[in-house]
């Protein structure tokens, strides 16, 4: 907690996010503890600064964390995507309906006021031997070589299929869907993850909805 705080005094930064995505039934306690005595210390030294905690999506050892950490942090990041990974089988990032339903399983647990859901703005090229994390430049270079793709309709993400290979990419219209699952909620943060890989029109969207929709 020194070093943390420290750090985040001397370059002057805004806040600190705990991003600690495992955490066993026995260590929950101390974690919760933990996550409440550095913002508290953050505080004291710098006078002001949030501290957020990231955790993984769903009802499986996150509800503990998430639980524990909902007092003490002053945001929670949901991390909205993975629910097709790097290292398991291909296909979708961040469905909208499992969105809800990790969005509804984290607010029986923590404020509505406190939670940021993160929205995957990246894709994954998954292949029989490596999986790759990419950008939207890095998409649109595949769909010009094996296009073209398709969109699935129960997600709303971009699929690509070709030797052997499968890529999912979040665009605009897919990114959009999962917005809306936070705002049928109340929820009224939202975070891109990752921040330069999305598609550049995900931004002349957001310009473009209501401005009660965005707040």
């Amino acid at each position: 907690i020194a070093s943390l705080v420290t750090f985040a005094h001397a370059n002057d930064v805004d806040g600190i996010n705990v991003d600690v995505e495992q955490i066993d039934a026995a260590d929950v306690d101390a974690y919760g503890a933990f996550v409440g005595r550095l913002r508290d210390a953050l505080r004291a030294k710098n006078g002001s600064g949030q501290v957020s905690v990231a955790t993984a999506a769903g009802p499986t050892g996150a509800a503990m964390a998430l639980a524990a950490a909902a007092e003490g942090a002053d945001r929670i990041f949901l991390m909205g995507y993975d629910y097709h990974w790097a290292g398991g089988p291909a296909g979708p990032i961040g469905p909208p309906a499992w969105i809800g339903r990790v969005l509804d399983h984290a607010l029986g647990r923590c404020p509505v006021e406190k939670i940021e859901l993160g929205v995957p703005g990246y894709g994954n090229n998954w292949g029989p031997n490596e999986t790759q994390g990419i950008n939207w430049e890095r998409w649109v270079a595949l769909v010009q070589v094996h296009g073209p793709e398709s969109r699935d309709p129960d997600s709303g993400e971009l699929c690509l299929k070709f030797y052997g290979r499968e890529v999912w990419m979040n665009d605009a219209h897919a990114l959009s869907a999962k917005l809306w699952q936070a705002r049928e909620r109340g929820v009224g943060e939202a975070a891109l993850w990752v921040l330069g890989s999305e598609d550049p029109r995900i931004w002349a969207l957001i310009d473009s909805l209501p401005e009660d929709f965005v707040r």
